[in-house]
């Protein structure tokens, strides 16, 4: 049992969580140099082994993690930022579904999702929001694929708190992100290969994800990659039988395949790559 919880050093949300992380945790200190970091503990959270790693880079752009090998997974607590400026707390994986890189990884390439973790971890943000009246303003909710690093040897994890600097600095949020990602560590690892729900995948949609969101709360589905339709409405049909391959890949153990409505093109590519891996779908 080994994860690495990787964040960048100018992150302001990053550092809040981390720190809130390892208040309690059992750490050594190893210093810099630690696969490229410039700060790195190791730390016992519960009875899991975490590697924490602090890079001077952002973490979207950090290409080494691909080299990075022995760990079940990454976790990487960040800040969101977006022109909208509405207070959230977001889990997502990483990777760009069509042929652009513009913050970071590569093009057309997905990385390896966790989608047990990011539910459990979704699910605890939603019931925090609920319980505390300085979160009442934030929503919760996935984010769909649409960034960098690109990493596809191990399953990554962004969990994220938005969408200004008020909120990178709340300290309520950042205590509530520390303890979604530390507590569910330990559940995950307790699971042992039982999923507490059906794992998913999703095309289409707007970029927070409401409808996959609201099924993950609501039906016990949990997504791994979700593929909007700004990204959808860039690709070819042939691109996209490509990046539904990709997700369905990317998603380990999916067994459905989930799709707002779009054009029948589209769609039929979709539904394609589903039944080619004998997933069922359904189309909402």
């Amino acid at each position: 049992m080994k994860i690495a919880i990787i964040y960048s050093l100018s992150d302001l949300a990053a550092i809040g969580i981390v720190e809130k992380l390892i208040e309690n945790a059992m750490c050594t200190d190893l210093g810099g140099g630690v696969y490229g970091a410039k700060v790195s503990k190791q730390c016992v959270l519960g009875n899991v082994e975490a590697l924490f790693l602090g890079f001077d880079d952002e973490i979207v752009y950090l290409n080494s993690l691909e080299s990075l090998k022995g760990f079940d997974m990454f976790i990487a607590p960040s800040r969101h930022q977006s022109e909208a400026r509405i207070p959230s707390l977001t889990v997502h994986v990483t990777g760009n579904p069509w042929r652009r890189s513009d913050f970071g990884g590569e093009p057309m390439t997905l990385s390896l999702s966790n989608p047990v973790l990011m539910w459990l971890i979704l699910q605890d943000l939603y019931k925090a929001k609920n319980s505390h009246n300085t979160l009442s303003k934030f929503s919760v909710s996935y984010e769909v694929t649409h960034h960098g690093p690109t990493v596809r040897g191990t399953p990554i994890t962004f969990v994220e708190i938005g969408s200004s600097e008020n909120e990178w600095r709340d300290v309520v949020a950042q205590e509530v992100v520390a303890k979604a990602i530390g507590n569910n560590i330990k559940v995950f690892y307790s699971l042992k290969d039982k999923p507490p729900c059906r794992i998913a995948i999703g095309f289409g949609g707007s970029h927070y994800a409401p409808l996959f969101t609201r099924r993950a709360l609501e039906k016990g589905e949990c997504y791994g990659h979700m593929i909007p339709n700004y990204a959808i409405k860039e690709l070819s049909v042939e691109d996209l039988k490509l990046v539904a391959e990709m997700a369905i890949e990317m998603t380990p153990n999916a067994q459905l395949v989930v799709i707002e409505k779009m054009r029948s093109e589209m769609k039929n590519a979709i539904i394609a790559a589903a039944k080619s891996h004998g997933l069922e779908y359904v189309v909402v």
